[in-house]
């Protein structure tokens, strides 16, 4: 009983310490949305030229304080009035050119109308991040050039490192007339970069975590695109906790255009989640092979989100296991496990050789619960082993893995899956959040399994 109420207590204070930490801050699902619609208004107006959402939420962070809009006007006074009431609320400052408004949602939203001429130099600077722009202020200083949110400027004995495939024969002959000390302004945020010798960065990597010296050798990777999605490799449907059935779910994803498509039910070990047991299992497989037989596009894979037990077994057995198309292995139960457990239930579950996805790996719920402690590079590099592809899993309050642990998967050579996780047909449209999570990891197509066409994707698997 003493440890019981022992091991509660510290759970509580931990839960208070993730609010705590938490506090103020939005789900990028929150705020995003609202943000997309108040630029796309602003950007119809007439008076409008320019108009970006910028910060945290530019750079697809998981969550978000305020939201940040700047914009070029030619009548900054009319397009602040015209943003105070599109966002309704409680208007906190008003100016000619700058506003604070908290909507009825409570989100704080500013705008600052900026100068059309230094639009990208201050688009740029507001994007951030911190870290990034210290970095590539730095970068320039060892050019003998600075940068300021109104433009660049060449010191004594500077130089231009331009890109000849990124700056124009115009733009050379402008850089090469000004004289030191003199700003030269950027009107658009591309041109910051290319003016210091850079290959413009999506501001998904903007995090000063090597992305400079990518941008220097022009040699940054091709981030993964929303439309290189091909299918969703996991999903629930009302045999488990999901709200729809497989019809309705199939019919989902054949609106978004996916090829292919992943039913993956809880298996037993989840009962409150409506696990199912081996019997319902194989059901849902005859189900599945009778609705492709009727059906075309996207082929349905059978598949199984299974339990990792406490010990690093999965809950369900091995040979129906192997009918199947697709295994989702996941941590659902004791979170709290000391590092060295975790490290090896997680590795024994992979050596199992029975799962092909390990689904949102740390287990976080964003503001809910911490994450589980393992030693991830030993975690990755036994998935790399045994060709376990590692989720992304889309839904907002996981967004998991991390980006900074996509980015140490990568660097090893591992392989991931960006699945949604979707228990209805609405949480399909998930995806993107899922995506820009990859791409802060630096991801391209080719490091995704459901961008492959289903015929590599099966070979993949068979592996």
């Amino acid at each position: 009983m003493g440890k019981f109420r022992e091991k509660s207590i510290a759970n509580i204070i931990r839960g208070i310490t993730l609010l705590k930490s938490s506090s103020g801050r939005h789900l990028i699902s929150e705020v995003l949305p609202l943000a997309e619609s108040i630029v796309s208004a602003l950007r119809s107006r007439k008076e409008v030229t320019k108009a970006d959402y910028v910060g945290s939420l530019r750079r697809m962070k998981e969550t978000v304080g305020d939201i940040d809009l700047i914009a070029a006007s030619s009548n900054p006074t009319e397009t602040i009035q015209t943003f105070v009431e599109l966002v309704g609320g409680k208007v906190l400052a008003q100016g000619a050119t700058k506003a604070t408004v908290v909507n009825r949602d409570h989100v704080q939203i500013d705008l600052e109308i900026l100068p059309a001429e230094e639009y990208g130099s201050l688009l740029q600077h507001f994007t951030g991040s911190k870290e990034h722009n210290v970095a590539f202020r730095s970068f320039l200083q060892s050019k003998g050039l600075s940068f300021s949110e109104h433009g660049i400027k060449k010191l004594k004995g500077g130089r231009w490192p331009l890109p000849a495939f990124e700056v124009t024969a115009a733009q050379k002959r402008a850089l090469g007339a000004a004289k030191a000390g003199e700003i030269v302004k950027c009107a658009d945020e591309s041109d910051v970069y290319h003016f210091a010798g850079l290959s413009w960065l999506p501001p998904e990597m903007r995090e000063d975590r090597g992305e400079l010296g990518l941008a220097q050798s022009h040699n940054l990777p091709h981030l993964v695109e929303a439309s290189d999605i091909k299918g969703d490799l996991q999903m629930h449907t009302n045999r488990s906790d999901g709200t729809a059935d497989l019809a309705t779910m199939w019919q989902a994803n054949r609106k978004l255009g996916h090829s292919y498509m992943a039913i993956t039910d809880h298996s037993q070990g989840l009962g409150i989640a409506g696990g199912q047991d081996a019997h319902k299992v194989r059901t849902q497989l005859a189900e599945i092979r009778r609705f492709n037989g009727a059906h075309g596009a996207p082929i349905v894979l059978a598949s199984i989100e299974v339990d990792i037990r406490a010990n690093g077994d999965v809950d369900m057995d091995e040979n129906l296991l192997r009918e199947l198309d697709i295994i989702v292995g996941s941590v659902h139960s004791s979170f709290s496990q000391a590092r060295g457990t975790t490290t090896s239930r997680l590795i024994k579950a992979v050596n199992t050789g029975l799962i092909d996805i390990l689904g949102h790996p740390t287990g976080r719920l964003l503001g809910r619960r911490d994450g589980i402690d393992a030693d991830w590079d030993k975690v990755f590099r036994a998935c790399i082993a045994k060709h376990v592809a590692l989720e992304i899993n889309s839904f907002p309050d996981r967004l998991d893995l991390t980006d900074n642990l996509i980015l140490e998967a990568k660097k090893l050579g591992a392989k991931f899956v960006v699945n949604t996780d979707a228990h209805s047909p609405e949480h399909l449209n998930f995806m993107p959040f899922g995506i820009a999570t990859a791409r802060r990891g630096w991801l391209e197509a080719s490091d995704i399994i459901n961008t492959w066409p289903l015929a590599k994707l099966k070979s993949w698997l068979k592996r």
